[in-house]
């Protein structure tokens, strides 16, 4: 077991002491403040054939270890495994919290139906429970730009980040049901003051990734694009104060502090990068980006036993020969550029800067939703019924 103690003042290396002679601990000091720093340190000293990653507030199951040695015997083939993460509690919280998708963000909730091991691309374990194999990491490390450190706010995700980077390199994810953890919230971790600053950990940690990922530098945002984005803050907020139900209320408040948090990062990056003026970004086009990276996507999908009975149809107004068909029914499921189908779901009308600004955005469904309601991009759904926006968002997400 290996032990980074990040620069400790207390009585950290008394208690670390006392425990290693009781248990086989291998005790790390990096006096660099953040978490990514101390676990780098870890990462540098770990020789064994697997690495779990956990935090200081998690309880695993019994087996838990077990489970993940097990997993890996039987998958080979698999670097990358994740297990459940179940909030434990202090207090009893309202059920949006338990159980809504703020839940995810605020206390890394994650847990799949067991029958879909396999991790497409758009889904990888959460930090709270990960194991990895120490041949599959090689030299890579997590980025000291993400994570934990000193000050109140910063980019969250580092351990998201380091697994996207993994993936990237085609490494592959499983999930392991039996390798379960709790990850303990206590009472101040309900409240509003608490919830507002995650919210904006997690937009910058989101906002910096996808700009990192997909353009490389951040883009000084239009003044048409600050007006909207203070349009619908404005709109947030008042709902946040003024919703009739507190679970609505939760919710405004946390898109609110999510806006907040995109526009502070962005803002920051254009600071490191020196970008000083507004102009018109250059990368790939919409088509291009589309025909690049969905097929690869169905194939994923395909590939972890994912199965949906939808068709979706995409046209990029503007971008030449933009118009996709997503047949998710077959198997495998397929991407073809063609016109649209009288048999359809949905279908999803945009330009190829609406699609760009979706993929900059850290937040794929909000991105959308703030379209949408711009009149920015045309959503219709298909002879039958049903709301599929949220399996549109999956798709986008790169």
């Amino acid at each position: 077991m290996i032990v980074s103690d990040n620069g400790s003042t207390d009585d950290t290396a008394r208690v670390l002491q006392r425990a290693s002679e009781k248990l086989p601990l291998v005790v790390q000091y990096q006096e660099r403040p953040g978490k990514s720093a101390a676990v780098n340190l870890a990462l540098d000293v770990a020789r064994g054939d697997l690495v779990v990653f956990t935090d200081d507030d998690v309880g695993p199951c019994a087996g838990w270890l077990k489970a993940y040695v097990s997993a890996a015997k039987n998958r080979p083939d698999v670097e990358i495994f994740g297990g459940p993460t179940t909030p434990l509690f202090d207090v009893t919280p309202v059920p949006f919290l338990r159980a809504g998708m703020v839940s995810v963000a605020a206390y890394s909730a994650f847990e799949l139906l067991s029958e879909f091991q396999a991790l497409p691309y758009t889904i990888v374990p959460w930090g709270t429970n990960f194991c990895v194999r120490r041949n599959a990491i090689g030299n890579m490390r997590f980025s000291e730009r993400f994570g934990p450190r000193e000050g109140t706010s910063y980019p969250m995700g580092n351990e998201t980040q380091f697994l996207r980077r993994l993936r990237s390199r085609g490494r592959r994810a499983f999930y392991v049901p039996d390798a379960a953890v709790s990850h303990t919230v206590h009472e101040h971790q309900l409240k509003k003051p608490w919830l507002s600053l995650r919210a904006v950990r997690n937009a910058r940690g989101l906002l910096r990734s996808h700009i990192e990922e997909h353009f490389g530098k951040p883009m000084r945002l239009s003044g048409l694009t600050r007006l909207r984005l203070l349009a619908l803050r404005g709109a947030t907020k008042f709902l946040s104060l003024f919703s009739p139900s507190k679970a609505s209320r939760i919710e405004h408040n946390w898109t609110t502090n999510t806006l907040i948090g995109f526009v502070d990062e962005n803002r920051l990056m254009l600071q490191q990068f020196n970008v000083r003026q507004t102009q018109k970004r250059q990368c790939k086009s919409a088509a291009e980006i589309l025909d690049n990276y969905i097929p690869s996507l169905l194939e994923d999908l395909h590939d972890s036993r994912f199965r949906f009975p939808l068709v979706c149809y995409i046209k990029l107004v503007g971008d030449k020969g933009g118009e996709w068909v997503i047949n998710l029914r077959d198997c495998p499921s397929t991407c073809k550029r063609g016109t649209m189908p009288n048999d359809r779901d949905f279908s999803v009308e945009m330009d190829a800067t609406d699609l760009e600004t979706v993929l900059l955005s850290g937040d794929i469904e909000l991105a959308l939703g703030s379209l949408f309601r711009l009149g920015r991009v045309r959503y219709d759904m298909g002879p039958r019924f049903g709301d599929h926006l949220s399996m549109f968002c999956d798709l986008l997400s790169a």
